[in-house]
C-alpha cells in the first residue's frame, strides 16, 4: 500500500489583543500559598481522666441482671407484659378502694337503722312489736340492715276515752322517738294526735254525761228528803194508798197517779175508810169554830 504524504500547511493566526491580554494575564497570575498545618497535639492526661469519669457517672453501670435480662428472652416477656400487669394492678386496688367504701358506708347504715328501730321498740313499751330489717349483702360477703319497721298497736280502748288518750300518747311519743324520724314515723304521730283529739271530744261528752246524771241522781234525793221533813204523808188503808195529805194546806187532795188505789173499792166502802181517818166528805156538818172577841 502506497502512503500519500499530505503536506502541512501553516496558516497565520490573525491577532487578537483582548485574548492575548488575557493569556498574559493567567500567565502572571501567582497561586496563594496554604497555611501552614498546626503541629498535632495530645490533650492532657487529666483531662482525658475527668472525661472518662464523667462518662462512667452519666451511664449506669450494668448489672449481672440485666446481662441476664438481655441473654434471657423469659426475661424479654416479662418486661414487655410488665406495663400490663402494673396497669391490672392499678385497677384492682381500685376496685378494693371502691370495696372499702361500700362495706364502710354498709356498716354505718347497718347502726343507724338499728338504732332508729330500737327507740321505736324501746318508748313504745307494750304497744310496740319486735322489729324486723331488710338486709343486704356487702362485698365481703356479710348482711347488712339497709331499713326496718316496728308494728304498733293504735287502736281506740273500747269503752274508756282516757285510756285511749294515754295510749294514743305513747305511740305518738314512739314515732318521734329516734332522732331522725322518717316520712313514715311522722305519718303515725299525726294519725295519733287527730285521734287523742277525737277521743278527748268522746272523753268530754262522757264527762257531762256523767255530771248531768250525778246532779239529778242528787235532787231527786234532796226532793225526798225535803217531803219526808214536811208535814203531811200518804195515808194508807191497809195496803191501799186512798189520799196524800197537803204539806202546806194540811187538806186532803186525790193521790198522784203513781199513788193510785191498785184496788178498786165501792162507794160505802170508801167512805167508811174516810170517816174512820176523820176525812170530812161532801154533806158532813162542820162544827161553828169558837170566836175570841176583845172585850170592849
Amino acid at each position: 500500500m502506497m502512503g500519500l504524504a499530505v503536506p502541512v500547511f501553516h496558516l497565520p493566526v490573525a491577532p487578537n489583543p483582548q485574548l492575548d491580554a488575557l493569556r498574559n494575564e493567567n500567565i502572571r497570575f501567582e497561586p496563594i500559598p496554604e497555611p501552614p498545618k498546626a503541629p498535632a497535639t495530645t490533650p492532657p492526661r487529666a483531662e482525658v481522666d475527668e472525661y472518662d469519669r464523667s462518662r462512667a457517672t452519666a451511664q449506669p453501670r450494668e448489672t449481672p441482671a440485666d446481662r441476664q435480662a438481655t441473654l434471657d428472652p423469659r426475661a424479654i416477656a416479662n418486661n414487655e407484659q410488665q406495663p400490663e400487669n402494673q396497669g391490672e394492678n392499678r385497677e384492682q386496688r381500685q376496685q378494693q378502694r371502691q370495696e372499702q367504701i361500700e362495706i364502710r358506708d354498709l356498716a354505718a347504715r347497718d347502726r343507724a337503722v338499728r338504732a332508729h328501730e330500737a327507740a321505736h321498740a324501746a318508748v313504745g313499751g307494750q304497744y310496740a312489736g319486735a322489729p324486723s330489717y331488710r338486709f343486704q349483702r356487702g362485698p365481703d360477703g356479710q348482711s347488712y340492715a339497709v331499713s326496718g319497721e316496728v308494728p304498733i298497736d293504735a287502736s281506740a280502748v273500747p269503752g274508756d276515752a282516757e285510756a285511749t288518750i294515754r295510749k294514743l300518747q305513747t305511740v305518738r311519743r314512739a314515732a318521734l322517738a329516734p332522732a331522725d324520724p322518717s316520712t313514715q314515723d311522722r305519718r303515725i304521730a299525726a294519725q295519733a294526735i287527730s285521734r287523742i283529739a277525737r277521743a278527748r271530744a268522746e272523753l268530754a261528752i262522757e264527762q257531762r254525761t256523767q255530771t248531768e246524771a250525778a246532779t239529778a241522781t242528787e235532787t231527786s234525793a234532796q226532793t225526798e228528803q225535803t217531803r219526808a221533813a214536811l208535814p203531811g204523808s200518804t195515808v194508807s188503808v191497809g195496803s191501799d194508798t186512798l189520799y196524800v195529805s197537803c204539806p202546806f194546806c194540811s187538806k186532803p187532795h186525790l193521790p198522784a197517779p203513781s199513788q193510785a188505789v191498785s184496788e178498786p173499792l165501792d162507794s160505802s166502802a170508801l167512805s167508811a175508810r174516810l170517816k174512820s181517818r176523820g176525812v170530812l166528805l161532801p154533806g158532813d156538818r162542820v162544827a161553828s169554830p169558837s170566836v175570841f172577841r176583845r172585850a170592849g
